[in-house]
C-alpha cells in the first residue's frame, strides 16, 4: 500500500520522524490519526502523489 493511502497514525508509529514532519504541516495524527495522508495533505494544499 501506498504511504499517501495509509492513517497518519499508522505511519507517525512506523516511520521514524514522521510524527515531526506531520506537526511542521499541522497535520493532525494524534486524534485525527485515521485519515490518510493524501487526505491530510489535500487539506493543505499539499502534493503527495510524488510523480
Amino acid at each position: 500500500m501506498a504511504f499517501r493511502d495509509q492513517p497518519l497514525g499508522e505511519l507517525a508509529l512506523t516511520i521514524p520522524c514522521a510524527s515531526a514532519l506531520f506537526r511542521q504541516y499541522d497535520m493532525d495524527y494524534c486524534c485525527g490519526g485515521k485519515q490518510t495522508l493524501a487526505r491530510a495533505a489535500s487539506r493543505k494544499a499539499l502534493d503527495c502523489r510524488g510523480d
